[in-house]
């Protein structure tokens, strides 16, 4: 098997590391996971609304009488319009559910906007983006003919403009922003650009 060559999904060593930590803790954490402790759905709850999966039969195929090493006391499918959906029951500590929750949806990476032109955008927009997270397409064509600073003139008193940054400069920046404001990190930037006129 290979990876996708059109995914747009980008990952840093730091982030695959954290992601690899976070399997071999609490297992796969794709599918519909319910916790038995609350009897709450801890990964997969927007699936889980849209199948409504209350009304869905669900069927075991394999249990424990203990938790396994991540916490797993069953796997299964959820039975929804012919389809089988992974289905997982665990028994958690609040503190393993809400690791859970929020890794599941932060660790997956960030997407590479230069990959992501290679799709239609109206596509993107009908899959989950919106409009304005793909504002940057235009900025990138644009600048790439007539210069950054001639395409900023040109937009009216205010607009968006989306900056990629490595991982390991992200603390610096943080800081800067804290110290210093937004307003002034963009009145830095926009010298910058003057200066490079």
């Amino acid at each position: 098997m290979k990876e996708y060559k059109k995914n747009p999904r980008k990952i840093t060593d730091d982030e695959l590391k954290a992601l690899a930590e976070n399997i071999r803790e609490l297992g796969d954490l794709s599918g519909i996971i319910h916790d038995l402790t609350t009897d709450e759905i801890i990964g997969g709850n927007q699936r889980s609304k849209v199948i409504n999966i209350n009304e869905c039969k669900v069927e075991i195929i394999e249990k424990y009488e203990e938790p396994d090493q991540w916490g797993t006391v069953a796997h299964g499918y959820v039975i929804w319009n012919g389809q089988m959906l992974n289905y997982r029951q665990v028994v958690w500590t609040e503190e393993q559910r809400e690791k859970a929750n929020i890794t599941a949806n932060k660790l997956g990476g960030d997407f590479d906007m230069t990959l992501l032109k290679n799709f239609a955008r109206e596509n993107l927009i009908d899959w989950g983006f919106d409009s304005s997270e793909l504002y940057d397409f235009k900025m990138i064509d644009e600048s790439s003919e007539k210069g950054l600073s001639n395409v900023i003139r040109e937009r009216s008193d205010k607009f968006n403009l989306t900056l990629t940054f490595n991982k390991e400069d992200q603390y610096l920046l943080d800081s800067h922003i804290k110290k210093y404001g937004k307003d002034k990190i963009v009145e830095y930037i926009l010298e910058l650009l003057k200066e490079d006129e």
